[in-house]
């Protein structure tokens, strides 16, 4: 299979050299790559990924008023767990057509499916949400799903207006089973529910099976992202501001349906009473405003960001049902409604610096206040991101061993409310476009942290990347 991959890059690639060289009117060049990547895990030594992916970007250049572009990625994904939906091995990643000068020499527009990225921190960017986050390889930061979008530029006196419009909505690509406890809301087990007598017992919910549906945006305009963002360069720095309009491409919990089952009554009030329950989940997309501003630029050789977006969510409410059959008869308590949103605003943002010291020795660093996938005030959590790398005088050899991140979910418990993510790697490149990665990813996670129940999916990795 790689064989076959290996040969039909090299076809590709003459072939564009060649027309290139031969239509100089009209250019027409290939770039891509072809990544193999595979990963065992850490603490039980199994394979759990294996990822060989080429991706072919064609450009073709129409004229200087219009350039055609694309990136198609063809691969095969093996992954230990399984994913909700099936894996697309082939993937039309980006196809857009650019045009320069449209109707305005002032303005440029580019049409189709494209990524529209926002934001200056280092991949972890608060503003950055046009697109939604693909989780399908967690460790991928930064990775998002192009959608089919209108962007358009104006250019006027150093400023840049920038206004985008994406008329369908696009959900999240959601990671495989393993993951899914750091990311997806989980059913409630236990619950305080009244008996027919008036008496409040603790439930603890035993499910025999959990149905999930998802309540997906109307195909209508009004379920369109908009955006508006106007940015200019002052001095040596570069400071926008952003507004967006969307429904959150990771889903909530809204509704819990409960059929369940007691088959003994309460002994003591300090012992749940275990119920059989059969439960229906309803998760749906929340609308948001956001509104974002960033900058960077450097003081002397230090270069320095920042970045804030200011979520406005609509609000939203978490109803739940339940009939219960016990030996006192069938009866169906009501249970009040929980607030997921109460549609106050809460602010994520992200401060970092970089700085390469004498002797190739790189140092980056980030502070983040509330992960991309946290939503609402009071999940947010803080992390330290940092990025500590030395390169050989020729750049063939690259040490990364100290990087990693560290996020408090509670500082008021931060031995157990904490992880750690340890990500050393070795890079080296043997010859020109090929580069051969060797590292790991730990986990570290304290018992009361959002990512313990992922604690074990640490991985050891190889990676091999010919790009051309």
């Amino acid at each position: 299979m790689r064989f076959l991959l290996f040969i039909l890059m090299a076809c590709l690639t003459i072939f564009a050299k060649v027309h290139a060289q031969t239509v100089e009117d009209k250019p027409f060049e290939l770039n891509g790559s072809l990544q193999l990547d595979d990963r065992i895990r850490l603490k039980s030594g199994g394979l759990d990924w294996q990822e060989y992916r080429m991706s072919l970007q064609p450009v073709y250049k129409v004229n200087d008023k219009a350039r055609l572009h694309a990136d198609i990625w063809i691969r095969k994904l093996i992954t230990a767990s399984p994913f909700d939906q099936p894996v697309e091995n082939v993937q039309l990643r980006e196809a857009y057509v650019d045009l320069y000068g449209f109707l305005s020499e002032h303005i440029d527009v580019r049409i189709g499916r494209q990524r529209i990225a926002w934001g200056t921190a280092d991949r972890l960017n608060p503003s950055d949400n046009i697109n939604p986050w693909e989780l399908e390889d967690f460790w991928d930061f930064g990775r998002h799903t192009p959608t089919n979008s209108l962007l358009a530029k104006y250019y006027w006196n150093g400023f840049t207006l920038t206004a985008v419009f994406t008329p369908r909505f696009s959900p999240s690509l959601l990671p495989d089973q393993s993951w899914k406890a750091a990311f997806m809301p989980e059913v409630p087990d236990r619950w305080q529910i009244p008996l027919p007598d008036g008496t409040m017992t603790d439930i603890l919910l035993q499910p025999l099976s959990v149905s999930r549906m998802e309540n997906l945006p109307e195909r209508k305009l009004k379920a369109s992202t908009y955006a508006v963002k106007i940015a200019r360069d002052i001095r040596n720095y570069t400071v926008s501001f952003g507004w967006l309009r969307q429904y959150a491409p990771i889903p909530v919990l809204t509704r819990l349906s409960v059929q369940g089952k007691i088959t003994s009554l309460p002994t003591s009030p300090d012992m749940p009473v275990p119920m059989n329950t059969t439960v229906d989940a309803m998760l749906s997309y929340s609308l948001r405003n956001v509104v974002s501003a960033d900058l960077s630029g450097s003081l002397g050789s230090v270069g320095v960001w920042g970045e804030a977006a200011l979520f406005i969510p609509e609000k939203t409410i978490l109803t739940r049902s339940v009939s219960i059959e016990s030996p006192m008869g069938t009866f169906n308590p009501v249970l009040p409604d929980s607030t997921i949103f109460d549609g106050n605003p809460y602010l994520k943002y992200t401060l970092g610096f970089d700085y390469t010291f004498p002797a190739n020795i790189y140092l980056n660093i980030q502070y983040v206040h509330g992960f991309f996938h946290e939503e609402g005030r009071k999940n947010l959590t803080d992390w330290l991101a940092w990025t500590c790398e030395w390169k050989s005088a020729d750049e063939k050899l690259k040490l990364s061993l100290l990087n990693g991140a560290f996020q408090v979910a509670d500082f008021n418990n931060i031995k157990e409310g904490c992880t750690l993510f340890w990500l050393p790697e070795l890079s080296y490149k043997p010859v020109d476009n090929v580069e051969l990665k060797a590292g790991a990813h730990c986990i570290f996670a304290g018992k009361d942290a959002p990512f313990y129940p992922i604690r074990k999916n640490g991985d050891a990795y190889l990676k091999v990347k010919y790009s051309f």
